[in-house]
């Protein structure tokens, strides 16, 4: 695991905190499941591509069902 792997999910971290407590605060079902699979998509992956590429498709399905 690389620096920027790390540096990544902790972003990922913030940012899925942010969709949930946006969710709920909203009371919208895709922003909080995006959140919860942006909080656990850096346990399952180990390199920097495929974390940016999972993250960047659950916010644009976010963004997409929410407006």
């Amino acid at each position: 695991m690389t620096t920027s792997v790390i540096v990544w999910s902790v972003f990922l971290g913030a940012l899925g905190m942010a969709y949930m407590s946006y969710g709920k605060r909203q009371g919208k079902i895709i922003a909080s499941l995006g959140g919860l699979v942006l909080l656990v998509l850096p346990y399952f992956t180990t390199e920097s591509l495929p974390l940016l590429a999972g993250m960047a498709t659950i916010i644009g399905i976010v963004y997409f069902f929410n407006y």
